[in-house]
């Protein structure tokens, strides 16, 4: 007999996931709650994070939910990284005892550049941005880690301090990792040393070709080009929205700026905008119009 649970928020009414009883074998059971937010967003995409934690916080009276919230699938997780992958389970499971998780609220600083880099760190669930400000205030955004995504490998990889900031753009859960176990690792098993080198090579070859475009391109190039970069739903719309302020930090512009380049890509029935949704209509020909 199935036993299941249906819910429906008042935030998303349009949705409504059923959820088995973990006793049922034929159900699914994550191991841990942060699981089962990655699993939702892989069958909701439209959704962001926190609507589906707005789902769970709903159901969180239920006792089987409440004993999911008391397990962590930690060696799980690290698992799932492109860094930790290839690991042997008892490795894992010794990165994983000397690791912690930490939840973070919107707009937290996880570490400020120049702060000893002692740890990677995995997002579990959430977004953070690394970023780098002027004495000015000014800020550029490097990069989004996305959940299920690492950062902190350089330090990691020399023992040098942080290089730049990293903040949170939503309520997110990050798993902290001592330097030590993943040197400890690296050292031991090639395959996760390469993945390291990998990692650092791919981060070198994204800030050269951000440099390139700073240089080179024009703000409308730019802006075009972060737009292509963001995640999108079949339906073109980039998901979770951003203001035009975060678009102007990962573009290198004003705010101002990044508005008309926006209403330029409007009027060529390129995007559309409805406050923080854009949506992408035709990509190919943003795709063409950066490359010029």
């Amino acid at each position: 007999m199935h036993h299941a649970e249906d819910v429906t928020t008042r935030s998303q009414p349009a949705l409504t996931i059923r959820f088995h009883h973990p006793r049922n074998r034929h159900s699914f059971a994550p191991a841990h709650t942060t699981s089962l937010v990655a699993w939702l967003l892989s069958k909701y995409p439209h959704l962001t994070s926190e609507e589906v934690k707005t789902v769970l916080r709903s159901v969180a009276g239920h006792a089987w939910v409440r004993g999911l919230a008391m397990t962590t699938d930690v060696a799980g997780l690290l698992r799932e990284t492109s860094l930790l992958g290839s690991a042997p389970a008892a490795d894992l499971q010794a990165v994983a005892a000397a690791s912690r998780v930490r939840t973070f609220r919107r707009g937290q600083v996880v570490f400020s550049a120049d702060d000893p880099g002692d740890s990677l760190i995995v997002v579990v669930s959430g977004r953070v941005k690394m970023v780098v400000r002027s004495a000015d205030g000014s800020e550029l955004t490097l990069t989004i880690v996305q959940a299920g995504g690492v950062f902190g490998e350089l330090s990691v990889a020399d023992g040098g301090s942080r290089s730049a900031d990293a903040e949170t753009l939503e309520e997110s859960e990050l798993l902290i990792v001592p330097r030590a176990a993943i040197q400890d690792v690296c050292s031991r098993v090639p395959s996760v040393a390469q993945a390291l080198t990998a990692s650092l090579a791919a981060m070198l070859r994204r800030l050269t070709e951000a440099t390139s475009d700073l240089v080179f391109l024009d703000l409308p190039r730019r802006v075009a080009k972060v737009l292509l970069s963001q995640p999108r739903g079949e339906d073109g719309v980039i998901r979770p929205g951003m203001s035009q302020e975060e678009l102007a930090h990962q573009a290198g512009g004003t705010r101002q700026s990044v508005n008309a380049a926006l209403r330029g890509f409007e009027r060529r029935g390129w995007i559309t905008t409805h406050g923080r949704a854009v949506t992408v209509k035709q990509p190919a020909m943003l795709t063409r119009f950066a490359a010029q």
